[in-house]
């Protein structure tokens, strides 16, 4: 699924409908929402799982201007994201750069 966020386009992947609170999983450094392809089986088991492509990884856009991959930004384009998907609070997981985004989603609540 692709969402667009100004001229920006995210890639995601989403399944799963569980009872919990949605999870958004967040890649690494030169990764994509696959990395999270051996383990959302069974996560989704439980809970409705969001894996995206971050900016310019992935399936996701990737702009030419630099400014653009701020963490600022990034983080604001993710909240974006959450509100366009209707969920509240996710839990968030992130693995290595997904993880730095991850706390400072949690900062900026």
């Amino acid at each position: 699924m692709k969402i667009l966020i100004g001229d920006v386009a995210f890639h995601l992947e989403e399944s799963g409908d569980g009872p919990g609170r949605p999870l958004l999983l967040l890649h690494g450094f030169l990764g994509a929402s696959t990395t999270w392809s051996n383990i959302i089986e069974s996560l989704s088991e439980r809970r409705r799982c969001i894996a995206v492509d971050l900016l310019g990884h992935g399936d996701s856009s990737a702009p030419a201007d630099w400014q653009r991959y701020s963490m600022t930004k990034c983080v604001a384009d993710i909240w974006t994201l959450v509100r366009l998907l209707e969920v509240e609070l996710p839990i968030v997981l992130g693995y290595s750069m997904g993880g730095r985004v991850a706390m400072r989603l949690t900062l900026e609540r």
